[in-house]
């Protein structure tokens, strides 16, 4: 007798994990039940009737029931969404002025309001109340492609709006429950260097390739059962356990076996495509408060540094990674640009202009850690990014004679302060230096700071360690490479242990090349709101920038001191 079935495995949407105890049952084309099963450990599943199957749905608690036309096959691949409120727009930056599409699915009704995440949060346009709408997941692989999803609504983009770090706050008008699309505010072409001289770099790169939603990031691969190889988890171990005096030999063990471009392993899931078309809760800030205690090195860690910006009256735009990549010439409408938080992944095209930008008199503020330390590529005109290279220096070229200082796996996870070196350099005329010479002891961005789960955690961007201790120098950490150019100044350096400190250095202007400033940590963007010290540096170096750009231009000349701030808008 023939025999009518369906069997493969069930996942779920956010993590692909195997699903267990979903209720899996054939039914005919009346709707009635043919056979049941409960989905094993593996998530597996296995039905088998008599008669035709027309039918197969897939129950479980907290997840939204899916119904699917059978057909008798092997090695189904089904994929379950999450109960819950969640949803996507189609790029992670906008111009103001823009129309944008929005993807949502929720089991409630739900209002939507567009915030700004500024030195306030403050509340921009009250989109409406709209009914909810479950939508569905493909049952594959869709992290390079999307998801697809029926659109929700549309709104417009003021034309009006300030640049900036801004979400979309969806709120259920039933419970507590929300979800907030976090996305940038780029400065639109049109206004390039009209209204300020500084330019922020927003790390959007890096927003998407630390998004594992849907199972799969540049850091975690969990769309394949078999995730780590025996090489990653030596590796892990040896993060995790192993005194970094000793981890060069683990390396030396592995040799030319390390995957380290494309060209080393083409097929490695760590050069997978990464599709910006499904939800990026890695992005999402949750705060409304900027003084309050946080624990990412993404969107909510830039937010501080832009909210100490407004604080300070420093006028700013701001674009994206892939702005930048189309056009490294909109730089040379600035006079000085920060790389803002965790600025790791580059494009050539990006690098190319941020390096004739500094040669031309540009000057580089890295307030950040890991810097220009992975090559991507871009792909689907921008949307998709590909890491091609996890090290720059061995596929693109060398960033250290651009920025002074590489990272390195000393010091990593662990956070402390900075000591100066010398006290005398100008970066701390005017400041109440403690006795110690010890500065930036408190990081807004530290271990209290929330967690989104047990997978998706930002304290462990790469399955390796927590965050421990507190203080600017701090998480992922960059030091001076013996291939830097010699004029580098070391002012200051963080106090991790085993010499993993961060360096804070400088390189004065040159004859036609700008200036180089560099905190050289991730966790130094967190210190600028409450630490006096961190903040009266930064404003110094940026207005050493201002006044060497003035005497150039023949204008007054401004004292370089914390003690010389305006209260107006402070442009350079």
């Amino acid at each position: 007798m023939q025999k009518y079935y369906h069997k493969g495995v069930i996942k779920s949407g956010y993590l692909c994990r195997s699903l267990t105890g979903v209720r899996v049952k054939a039914l005919d084309v009346n709707g009635n039940i043919l056979a049941e099963s409960i989905s094993g450990k593996q998530g597996e599943y296995k039905v088998e009737a008599e008669t035709p199957i027309n039918t197969i749905s897939f129950e479980l608690a907290g997840y939204i029931l899916k119904r699917i036309t059978n057909t008798n096959s092997d090695d189904n691949f089904i994929r379950l969404l999450e109960n819950k409120i969640i949803g996507y727009q189609p790029k992670l930056w906008f111009n103001p002025g823009e129309d944008i599409d929005v993807y949502i699915n929720s089991p409630v009704n739900y209002k939507a309001t567009l915030i700004r995440h500024g030195i306030k949060t403050s509340s921009i346009l009250n989109l409406g109340t709209f009914t909810s709408q479950l939508q569905t997941l493909p049952d594959s692989k869709f992290v390079k492609e999307g998801l697809g999803w029926e659109k929700s609504f549309s709104y417009k983009l003021p034309t009006f709006i300030e640049p900036g770090i801004y979400s979309l706050d969806i709120q259920s008008v039933e419970s507590k429950e929300s979800y907030r699309l976090s996305f940038l505010v780029s400065t639109p072409p049109s206004e390039y260097g009209k209204k300020t001289r500084l330019l922020v770099l927003a790390s959007t790169n890096n927003w998407q390739t630390y998004n594992v939603w849907g199972g799969r990031s540049r850091y975690r691969n969990f769309e394949d059962e078999a995730r780590l190889s025996l090489k990653d988890r030596i590796y892990i171990m040896g993060v995790k356990t192993i005194p970094e005096g000793l981890r060069a030999k683990i390396k030396e063990m592995l040799g030319n076996n390390i995957v380290v471009t494309e060209k080393d392993h083409p097929n490695a899931w760590q050069f997978k495509e990464l599709g910006v078309n499904r939800p990026h809760p890695n992005c999402s800030v949750i705060d409304d408060d900027p003084y309050t205690p946080f624990t990412s090195h993404l969107t909510a860690g830039e937010w501080r540094v832009l909210a100490w910006l407004e604080r300070e009256k420093f006028s700013y735009d701001i674009v994206s990674g892939n702005e930048l990549h189309n056009n490294p010439d909109l730089l040379l409408n600035y006079n000085a640009i920060i790389l803002n938080t965790h600025c790791e992944y580059w494009s050539r095209e990006m690098f190319a202009g941020l390096e004739t930008f500094n040669n031309n008199g540009g000057s580089i503020l890295n307030l950040s850690g890991n810097s220009i330390y992975r090559e991507i590529t871009f792909k689907q005109g921008g949307n998709n990014i590909r890491c091609v290279s996890l090290r720059y220096e061995k596929s693109a070229g060398d960033e250290t004679q651009v920025i002074g200082v590489r990272f390195d796996m000393r010091g990593y996870g662990n956070c402390s302060p900075y000591t100066i070196l010398n006290s005398k350099h100008w970066t701390f005329k005017g400041l109440n230096i403690p006795e110690n010479n010890e500065f930036g002891k408190q990081s807004l961005n530290n271990p209290s700071g929330g967690a989104e789960g047990d997978d998706f955690n930002p304290v462990k961007p790469g399955m390796l360690t927590q965050l421990n201790g507190n203080g600017g120098s701090g998480w992922e950490t960059d030091k001076i490479s013996p291939s830097a150019p010699k004029d580098i100044k070391l002012i200051a350096k963080g106090t991790n242990k085993n010499n993993g400190g961060a360096d804070m250095i400088i390189r004065e202007f040159g004859k036609t090349r700008g200036m180089l400033f560099s905190a050289s940590s991730i966790t130094f963007g967190g210190t600028l709101l409450v630490d006096e010290v961190s903040s009266g540096i930064v404003n110094n170096v940026l207005r050493h920038i201002k006044n060497y750009n003035n005497s150039k231009t023949n204008k007054t000349e401004e004292k370089d001191t914390i003690s010389s701030l305006s209260p107006l808008s402070q442009n350079l």
